[in-house]
């Protein structure tokens, strides 16, 4: 794994983790179902961050995910967030 291939990864497992606190936390003050699902979507995709940085890490190439792959992931978490704070 390239340094830039860490500082990707590593960017996508913070904004997963980043988001999935705030909608964890709107969940928690509203107690709107569209929010709990929001939540459960920022949760899956913090697993899936941290399982594609761990395999860049330790090289489990059946787990791997190219960069061009978390950017994409990266975009999807930046949309399904804007669509939230969007009224």
């Amino acid at each position: 794994m390239t340094p830039w291939d860490l500082f990707i990864h590593l960017l996508f497992v913070g904004l997963c983790l980043i988001l999935l606190a705030v909608s964890a936390v709107s969940y928690r003050r509203f107690r709107e179902a569209r929010l709990a699902f929001v939540t459960g979507a920022f949760l899956l995709y913090s697993v899936v961050a941290v399982v594609a940085l761990l395999s860049g890490i330790f090289e489990w190439e059946g787990l791997s995910m190219g960069p061009a792959m978390v950017l994409l992931n990266v975009g999807v978490l930046l949309c399904l967030y804007a669509s939230l704070i969007r009224r």
